[in-house]
């Protein structure tokens, strides 16, 4: 059994992330169909950040929200096409919109659930 040690109204489940608009196989991010894709985002950097994305290997696709280095280590933002923020699934089941603002370090401690820091969206 998991522990969301840091409450689950205070955990990031999941968030909006961006599949890149490209009929070329050359930007993994958001491919969930096979096992060889870039997926996952981290908190690394605030939603919609416009610090690119990090992927080992992949070719910028021109789209704006959607900035990239083909370089490592790899590393991905939440990311929307609404102006302002991402919606995201907290542990406790509600969905909350995450403004693009919200602090790093809010951000970065709704993605642990045993961190001890525990983040507050009100």
């Amino acid at each position: 059994m998991v522990h969301f040690y840091d409450g689950t109204s205070n955990t990031l489940l999941m968030a909006e992330y961006l599949k890149p608009l490209s009929g070329a196989d050359n930007d993994w991010r958001a491919d969930i169909h096979n096992d060889d894709g870039v997926f996952r985002f981290h908190t690394k950097n605030t939603p919609n950040t416009t610090v690119p994305d990090q992927v080992g290997w992949a070719q910028p696709n021109g789209d704006p929200l959607m900035p990239i280095l083909a370089t490592s280590p790899q590393h991905n933002a939440a990311r929307s096409r609404h102006a302002g923020g991402v919606h995201a699934l907290l542990g406790d089941g509600t969905v909350r919109w995450i403004a693009n603002n919200i602090s790093l370090t809010t951000w970065q401690a709704l993605g642990t659930m045993d961190g001890n820091d525990v983040a507050s969206l009100d």
